[in-house]
C-alpha cells in the first residue's frame, strides 16, 4: 500500500486505531484534538433516560469555533443535549459541562474542574477527572486505542466516563448523570464522511420518493422509482425515474429523465419553467442565473442558497438542507422555492409562480421516501393510430382509426400554423366510436394564434374514431393521435 493510500484508509476509517499515521507508536499523549470535518456523519445508540434509539447526527465544523451536531436522521424533532455543540477543544458549550473534557490529554494525569456560577454534575460543584490511555476500547470497526475520562465527585462516585478515539477525536462512549440525578448515555455505533454530501446525489436502483402534487390545476400523487440509467443523444448518462402509476404523462415526464452529472431535467416543460435549476456543490449564500419562461418569452432569474440546519422531513424531523430561491429582476419576491435534503437525495419541496401573473403552476411536496423499491410499476404503452406528416389547407380530411381495447386513454395533439394570408376558419375534430365529439380545434383558436401546438387527453373507448379537418387555405397542420394504457410488471430491487 502506497503512503497516499495508507493516509486514506485511516481518513475513511472514521475511528482509525491510534498509530495508523506514526508507524504504530501508541500516543500517549494528545495535545488537541484532531479535527473532525464537516460531512462526517455519526451514528450513535442515545438513551436519555427514555429507552435507547439510533440518533445520527452531522458534524458541521465552524472553524475555529467547534463543532455542532445537527440532525440527520434522528427520531424526535426537538432532540436536545449539552454534546451536541461543542467548543474546537470537543468542550460542551453548556456552562454545566464546560470542563469536562481539558487537553492535553496525557496517559495519568488527573485535573480537577467545576463550571462557573452553578454547580457541575448531579448538583456537584467540584470533580475530578482521571485520565488514562486505553487499547481496547469500543468502536464501530472493533477494538480500538484511545482515551477514557471518568470523572468523579468529591464522595468518590462516577458522575462522567467518555472514550474518546483519536483520528479524528471523536467520543465513542458518552456516560454521564445529568443534574436532575437521570443518565444520558451515548454509544458509537457508526461513522461515515460523507465528502460530497452538498454535491450532486448518487442514486442507487429502487431508490423511491413519495409526493403530493399539483400540477395545472390538477392534484396528484405521484411516486417516482429509480429504475436504471439510459445514454442520451449527446452521450450523457441519465437517470431514469419511472413513476409507480401514470397518473398524468406530463406530470411524471418533469422529473423522468435526470441527467446524471448535475441533475438536470431533461423534460422541455421543467427546462422551460426552471432553465437551471441546480448549481453544485450547494453553499450557503451561493447563486446562480438562469431563465423561466413566461407569457411566450424567456424570463431570466437568479437563484440564491440558504443553508438549512433542520429543513422539516415528511415525520416532522428536522435534517440538515438547503433552500433556493428565485427571483426575477422586475420582482423582489421569489417566484420559485425548493428545498434539498442531503439526506432524501432529491427535493422536498418545490412551488412554482407565473412571474407575470404570481399563479401558482406547479408544486410538489415531498411524503414518504426510501430505498429497495419492490413491487408493482406501470410500464407506460403508447400506440399511434393516426399519423401524417403534413395537411396542407384548402383541404378536407376524413380519416378512421382502431382505439384498440386495452386503451385507457387518446391522445390528440401536433401543431398548427397559418400564414400571414391564411383564413382562420379551420377546423378539427375528434369523434369516438359512438360519434361522439371528444376534442375540437376552432377558428377561435386560429384566430388567436397564427402557430400555436395542441395537445388533448381524453378517455378512450373501443372501436373505430373518426378525425374531421376542414383547413383552410394557407395553414398547415402536423397531427398525431396516440392510444395510451398500462402494463403492470413487477420489478424488486431488493439487495
Amino acid at each position: 500500500m502506497t503512503p497516499r493510500a495508507l493516509l486514506l484508509a485511516c481518513f475513511l476509517l472514521s475511528v482509525p486505531l491510534t498509530g495508523c499515521l506514526d508507524g504504530g507508536a501508541p500516543a500517549q499523549e494528545l495535545s488537541a484534538p484532531n479535527a473532525m470535518q464537516t460531512g462526517l456523519v455519526l451514528t450513535y445508540e442515545l438513551d436519555q433516560g427514555d429507552g435507547a434509539n439510533e440518533q445520527s447526527f452531522f458534524v458541521l465544523s465552524r472553524g475555529g469555533s467547534g463543532y455542532d451536531l445537527l440532525p440527520w436522521n434522528v427520531t424526535e424533532p426537538g432532540l436536545e443535549s449539552p454534546f451536541l455543540a461543542v467548543s474546537e477543544q470537543l468542550t460542551p458549550r453548556s456552562q454545566r459541562w464546560a470542563g469536562l473534557i481539558q487537553f492535553p490529554l496525557v496517559d495519568g494525569a488527573t485535573y480537577e474542574t467545576r463550571a462557573s456560577g452553578e454547580p457541575v454534575y448531579a448538583g456537584t460543584e467540584e470533580v475530578t477527572v482521571e485520565v488514562s490511555w486505553q487499547a481496547n476500547m469500543t468502536s464501530p470497526q472493533g477494538p480500538a486505542e484511545g482515551w477514557q475520562l471518568v470523572a468523579e465527585n468529591e464522595a468518590g462516585e462516577e458522575v462522567a466516563r467518555i472514550h474518546l478515539l483519536s483520528n479524528p477525536t471523536v467520543p465513542s462512549l458518552i456516560e454521564v448523570q445529568t443534574a436532575d440525578g437521570t443518565a444520558e448515555t451515548w454509544h458509537l455505533l457508526k461513522a461515515e464522511q460523507r465528502v460530497d454530501w452538498n454535491g450532486v446525489p448518487r442514486w442507487e436502483l429502487g431508490d423511491w420518493w413519495s409526493y403530493d402534487a399539483y400540477w395545472l390545476g390538477q392534484s396528484y400523487q405521484p411516486k417516482m422509482v429509480f429504475t436504471g440509467n439510459q445514454t442520451g443523444e449527446s452521450g450523457n448518462i441519465h437517470y431514469r425515474l419511472d413513476p409507480v402509476r401514470w397518473e398524468n404523462r406530463e406530470l411524471a415526464r418533469l422529473f423522468h429523465v435526470i441527467r446524471q452529472q448535475d441533475l438536470a431535467s431533461q423534460s422541455g416543460s421543467m427546462t422551460n419553467m426552471l432553465s437551471q435549476m441546480w448549481s453544485w456543490p450547494l453553499r450557503d449564500g451561493a447563486t446562480w442565473t438562469g431563465s423561466t419562461f413566461s407569457q411566450g418569452a424567456d424570463v431570466p432569474f437568479q437563484a440564491r442558497v440558504s443553508f438549512q440546519p433542520d429543513l422539516p422531513l415528511p415525520d416532522g424531523t428536522p435534517t440538515v438542507g438547503f433552500t433556493i430561491q428565485a427571483r426575477t429582476q422586475e420582482d423582489p419576491e421569489p417566484f420559485a422555492t425548493w428545498t434539498y435534503a442531503p439526506r432524501v437525495e432529491s427535493f422536498t419541496n418545490l412551488t412554482l409562480h407565473d412571474p407575470n401573473t404570481g399563479e401558482t403552476t406547479l408544486a410538489w411536496r415531498l411524503v414518504d421516501f426510501g430505498e429497495q423499491f419492490h413491487g408493482i410499476i406501470e410500464a407506460p404503452q403508447r400506440v399511434t393510430v393516426y399519423a401524417n406528416q403534413s395537411l396542407r389547407g384548402p383541404a378536407s380530411v376524413e380519416a378512421t382509426m382502431e382505439i384498440p381495447p386495452p386503451a385507457q386513454r387518446v391522445e390528440f395533439s401536433g401543431f398548427a400554423a397559418r400564414g400571414e394570408e391564411g383564413s382562420p376558419n379551420s377546423t378539427m375534430v375528434l369523434r369516438d366510436a359512438n360519434g361522439t365529439e371528444v376534442a375540437r380545434i376552432g377558428p377561435g383558436t386560429f384566430a388567436a394564434d397564427r402557430g400555436f401546438p395542441f395537445r388533448e387527453f381524453v378517455r378512450a373507448s373501443p372501436g373505430n374514431w373518426t378525425f374531421e379537418a376542414d383547413i383552410q387555405e394557407g395553414t398547415s397542420i402536423f397531427l398525431q393521435i396516440f392510444a395510451h394504457w398500462g402494463l403492470d410488471r413487477e420489478v424488486d430491487f431488493r439487495r
